[in-house]
């Protein structure tokens, strides 16, 4: 993927390209899926009264970071070239559905 050409050669892909490609980026997003996936181990039924709180932050934080990467990467590959990637599509997929379940005010994690 570091050799195909831009969707649209403009400094803005090209800038979104540069991050999304970046392995720092990519190191900060594993980070933050492998704090989601610790945090939704942390729910519970019946929930624990103390933690809700703490743990509803982190789920708005995860859920923003997540739709900062969707961004990021539909400005890098395109949007033909990340709906047609199946790993950025599903993650995309998923991301809408946390959208709209925090939207509804649905219980459950951001992820």
């Amino acid at each position: 993927e570091h050799d195909t050409e831009p969707w649209c050669d403009c400094m803005p892909v090209r800038i979104l390209r540069k991050i999304a490609l970046n392995e720092i980026f990519v190191n900060i997003i594993m980070f933050f899926i492998a704090g989601n996936v610790i945090v939704m181990m942390l729910e519970q039924f019946p929930p624990q009264v103390s933690w809700q709180s703490a743990l509803s932050v982190m789920e708005i934080i995860f859920l923003v970071v997540f739709c900062l990467e969707m961004v990021i990467m539909i400005g890098a590959k395109g949007p033909k070239g990340y709906v047609l990637d199946p790993v950025t599509c599903f993650d995309g997929f998923i991301v809408i559905i946390s959208v709209i379940e925090a939207a509804v005010g649905g219980g459950g994690s951001a992820f």
